[in-house]
This record gives C-alpha cells, sequence and structure tokens, in this order.
C-alpha cells in the first residue's frame, strides 16, 4: 500500500510530494488487533498529515486523514473551485460526494488552498482506479 501526497496547486507552493520509501508503504497488519492503526504520515511547513485506518477482523474497512491526532475537520459539502481545478491538475478525479468508507491498495491525498482554508482530499486506489474518498479542513 502506498501513501502519496500532492501538494501546491497555487504558484506560491508548487511541490508535488512523493513518500520516500520509508512512508510509501503503509501497512495494516492483522497481528496488530482490531481498532485504529496508523498506516502513513507526511510532515511538511504546512502540518503532519497521517493516514489512518479502522481495521475490524484483521481487514482495513476505512481510511481516513488526521492531524494533531484528530480527523481532519469535514470540508464543506460544496467544495470551492479551488479543489476541483487542484484535483485535475494532478490528473485525479473530481471530487464530488464523498464515500461512505474509503478503501484500496495505494492512497493519495491532494492538498488545496481556498484563501485562508487548506483543503486535503483523500483518494483511493483499487485496480488501477483512482476514487474520491472525503475531503477535509486542516
Amino acid at each position: 500500500m502506498k501513501l502519496l501526497v500532492s501538494y501546491g496547486c497555487d504558484i506560491d507552493d508548487p511541490v508535488i510530494w512523493h513518500a520516500p520509501d520509508k512512508f510509501r508503504h503503509a501497512h495494516m497488519w492483522s497481528d496488530r488487533g482490531d481498532g485504529e492503526q496508523q498506516a502513513g504520515m507526511y510532515k511538511s511547513r504546512h502540518g503532519r498529515l497521517e493516514l489512518r485506518g479502522e481495521v475490524k477482523q484483521g481487514t482495513p474497512v476505512d481510511y481516513y486523514i488526521t492531524t494533531g491526532g484528530k480527523r481532519i475537520a469535514a470540508a464543506p459539502a460544496k467544495l470551492p473551485e479551488a479543489a476541483g481545478s487542484c484535483a485535475a491538475a494532478k490528473k485525479m478525479p473530481k471530487p464530488e460526494a464523498a464515500a461512505s468508507s474509503c478503501t484500496g491498495q495505494r492512497f493519495t491525498v491532494v492538498v488545496a488552498h481556498a484563501g485562508d482554508q487548506r483543503l486535503a482530499l483523500l483518494y483511493g486506489q483499487d485496480a488501477g482506479s483512482w476514487r474520491f474518498c472525503s475531503a477535509g479542513t486542516f
């Protein structure tokens, strides 16, 4: 499993970040037991983002992003135009309705800036196809 973070859909921060190998492989181990587990991490000047997962009977059933030990705040139902533009610039599907749960073999977080607000858009990939999972502010 891989976690990639793409930063910068604005002129001030044009960097696309790909995790080094030690953070790229996000695993959920069944021998750790059920509950919340950390699957990946990225730290930047904007803060530390963690990919976490909920595990039931040894199987991950939902992934989400946290910062400061808490789930990121839910984004507004109607995302700012900057979120869609940023996703398109990173060749990701348009963020529409959030999925009821997020699963996959690879994950990416696209960070978009809308004014003073930072949005994290979580995507999961299965069978080579990316799908939008959720969005939040941090």
